[in-house]
């Protein structure tokens, strides 16, 4: 995220993992709506990312993805 005029980006980490209620919190707190819904992984694949009509190859690459969140591996901390 680039602060404002500056040209300078700042990472959205800290001392902590964020989760997507965090990161509702987070955009609510600066006056951007943001909705978080929680759902299953099956109903997420199926009635959310399966009407996108993406490739074959992104679509495993976001199951993927989703996968190593889930298990909370991405969670990255500066």
């Amino acid at each position: 995220m680039s602060a404002p005029g500056t040209g300078t980006t700042y990472e959205l980490t800290g001392p902590r993992s964020r989760d997507m209620l965090d990161v509702a919190a987070y955009a609510d707190a600066r006056g951007r709506l943001i909705a978080y819904v929680d759902m299953s992984f099956d109903q997420w694949r199926d009635q959310e990312l399966g009407k996108r009509g993406l490739s074959e190859r992104l679509f495993e690459h976001f199951l993927t993805i989703a996968h190593v969140d889930a298990a909370n591996r991405a969670g990255a901390q500066t």
